[in-house]
């Protein structure tokens, strides 16, 4: 794409890093939309606009249109994403939300399994615009549907409470920052090792682009796994001991990056692997847990922890490239780092209810 745009690789590298900064601050700039239009509606309109923006994309044959296109489909990706967080925890229970959402985002990490490779044969056989054409469709098609489906409905409740709570008081709320940081200490080491793993096997373990994709396939599989036994334990299961079960995967992940360095690269690959398949028992409890607010404040506080997690797992991953040393010592730092953090606020966590909880 980069190239049929005339943007080299370092162009779209940059750009890259502004489309995911435009993520995160159009999750804070959903807060009003929301409050205009509810939660369904700018869910809706957020996949129209995806579609638009990726048939433009198609169309694009200049660099200025196709770095507009680009920016605009990861900024209303981002209004859509908080608005969807908000519908899904007000059409369920706490417990609830947990298991569809772990469920939802391991669906979505099934399809990334397959998708490279159904992508990469359109793209081969018709060119990439097809390719992309192919997976903008069915997300307007969907923005039609949700469209005409609120046709006629009234601004659901959470629209008229939306800008009634305060940034600080979210912020300094512990039900909210304890979760929030514990997801942000994670992903000091989700966000580098994920960013690390196709490096690593294509440069470090000179795995040919056929293993590589193998690999990679098999650790989406890995944390899709993580994420819907995640979802089976939310019923029974606190946040507390996913979070619990999450920090192991984390501590199994970074002990066979140490035993990589003294036995070779497949436990160094596996402890890579391993650290991301924490993600569905630390963030997606931690998620339900930082929005399981009132409704006057539940918009605010889904926009603040989808806006603070790409922010740190970006300047994680830039940090770590700040680091010298090997792949897998970078990994392993980082790795080290995170899960000091994420013992500590699960102590401090447990220390504050144990303080809270009233006496017999």
């Amino acid at each position: 794409m980069a190239n049929s745009n005339q943007l080299s690789t370092q162009q779209f590298q940059l750009l890259l890093g502004v489309c995911y900064i435009a993520f995160s601050l159009s999750q804070l700039a959903s807060v009003p939309i929301i409050a205009m239009l509810g939660v369904y509606r700018p869910a809706a309109l957020s996949c129209i606009l995806l579609g638009i923006a990726g048939l433009t994309l198609c169309a694009a044959n200049d660099a200025v249109l196709f770095s507009m296109a680009f920016l605009a489909m990861f900024a209303v990706n981002g209004i859509g994403a908080n608005a969807t967080r908000v519908a899904l925890r007000e059409a369920n229970s706490d417990q609830g939300f947990k298991r569809i959402l772990a469920w939802a985002s391991g669906i979505v990490e099934v399809k990334q399994i397959a998708m490279p490779a159904l992508v990469g044969i359109v793209a081969a056989t018709f060119g990439w615009r097809w390719a992309l054409v192919m997976l903008v469709l069915p997300v307007l098609m969907i923005g039609l549907w949700l469209s005409l489906a609120q046709r006629g409905q009234r601004t659901d409740t959470t629209a008229k409470v939306a800008q009634a709570s305060n940034w600080r008081n979210i912020m300094m709320t512990p039900a909210f920052f304890m979760p929030t940081l514990s997801a942000a200490s994670f992903q000091v080491s989700f966000a580098p090792a994920a960013a690390r793993l196709p490096f690593f096997l294509s440069d470090t373990t000179g795995f040919d682009p056929v293993s590589a994709g193998l690999t990679l396939s098999c650790a989406s599989g890995l944390v899709a796994a993580g994420m819907f036994l995640s979802g089976c334990l939310a019923p029974r299961r606190s946040s507390r001991n996913l979070i619990g079960i999450g920090i192991m995967v984390v501590f199994a992940g970074l002990s066979c990056m140490l035993a990589g360095t003294y036995f070779g690269t497949p436990y160094a690959i596996a402890g890579l692997i391993l650290v991301q398949a924490a993600f569905g028992f630390i963030i997606i409890p931690c998620s339900a847990d930082a929005i399981d607010a009132t409704p006057s404040e539940r918009v605010k506080a889904s926009a603040l922890f989808g806006f603070i997690q790409p922010i740190v797992g970006g300047l994680a991953v830039a940090l770590a490239g700040r680091i010298p040393g090997t792949e897998v010592f970078i990994s392993a730092t980082m790795t080290f780092t995170s899960l000091c953090l994420l013992v500590f606020l699960l102590g401090c966590h447990v220390r504050m209810s144990r303080r809270f909880q009233p006496s017999t």
